[in-house]
């Protein structure tokens, strides 16, 4: 049974699971505990219902109450209201135990005192490959060089033009034929970033990655929205404008490279990020995978911040869908 990594709060309140359910909640800070890291397990790259009794959390069987959105809410003038970026949560239980799980990250709840969150029991498909799609030409010291064909061992050139040693390489195959919810393959088919979308030769040719794999995106419009120079954002946000998705795609297979540090690099001419080993990169990947890292990485086991920290600014998801109307 495929199994992951992934942090989840506790919830100590006192509304039930079906009172989760009702529309629109404010939940205060000091109604959740602390943040647990563990091991989920599931049979499917869907969580609902139907994982009732046989998905599990640190070993403890799990009953699915969840997902939506959670919003930082802040006080003004004695009355919470939202306030911030909302962020993805499911919401499950374990041993007796609410748990809150923010599969992108938590939201940022700095100057917050509450948590404003919309839940539905619709599905959600928890794991989500942040990789590079077959074929892929990845720039190395050498040239461009199929990612296939890169071994651990082997160099890549990252987007200052120094050379970065490949630690660890990972495939995955999806059978996309047989998977039948339209949300699940919407997480796991192939975004296709278009021949020279961001500029002539960026790509030089059609780039397929995983949705959540992250471009990196600069100039005037990255400065006039959000305030930087450059930030990463995920290959899903150009649907419709610079990307598209091949959601009848029968299968696709997948490759990760994870380097000494997350690093931006080459990709058919497009800078894009290395693995990020935080908790969507990690959630992507089998035991097997992570036994073989923390072997290589023994310091991994505590997630030391060279391995978590990114590159670069990573821009939510909102963010991200604005620019891609207003980058070229």
């Amino acid at each position: 049974m495929p199994s992951s990594t992934i942090d989840a709060v506790a919830y100590n309140g006192s509304l039930l699971s079906l009172d989760l359910l009702s529309g629109s909640q404010t939940l205060v800070l000091s109604s959740f505990g602390g943040t647990s890291t563990g091991t989920f397990t599931n049979d499917d790259a869907t969580f609902d219902s139907n994982d009732d009794g046989v998905a599990t959390f640190n070993g403890e069987t799990v009953t699915y109450i969840g997902s939506g959105t959670a919003t930082p809410g802040v006080e003004v003038l004695g009355v919470v209201i939202p306030l911030g970026t909302s962020v993805d949560v499911v919401v499950f239980e374990a041993g007796g135990q609410i748990y809150f799980s923010y599969p992108d990250g938590p939201p940022n709840l700095l100057s917050a005192v509450a948590v404003v969150i919309d839940l539905s029991p619709a599905p959600y498909s928890d794991f989500t490959p942040v990789c590079f799609g077959a074929g892929t030409l990845i720039l190395t010291p050498s040239g461009e060089r199929a990612v296939e064909t890169l071994q651990p061992g082997d160099f890549v050139l990252d987007i200052d033009g120094s050379p970065q040693e490949i630690k660890w390489i990972g495939k995955k195959t999806i059978p996309l034929r047989e998977i039948t919810c339209h949300e699940t393959r919407k997480r796991l088919a192939p975004i296709c970033i278009h021949a020279n979308a961001f500029g002539p030769g960026r790509p030089h040719t059609d780039l397929y990655v995983s949705p959540q794999h992250r471009v990196l995106i600069e100039g005037h419009a990255v400065e006039l929205l959000l305030g930087m120079e450059e930030t990463l954002c995920p290959a899903k946000s150009f649907i419709g404008h610079q990307a598209s998705q091949h959601l009848d795609a029968n299968e696709v297979t997948y490759y990760h490279i994870l380097c000494d540090a997350h690093c931006v690099i080459h990709s058919n001419g497009l800078a894009t990020e290395t693995l990020l080993l935080g908790q969507v990169g990690l959630r992507s990947l089998t035991s097997e995978d992570i036994a073989e890292i923390i072997a290589i990485f023994p310091d991994i086991r505590g997630l030391d911040a060279k391995y978590v920290l990114p590159a670069y600014a990573l821009a939510t998801n909102r963010e991200a869908r604005l620019l891609s109307c207003t980058v070229i």
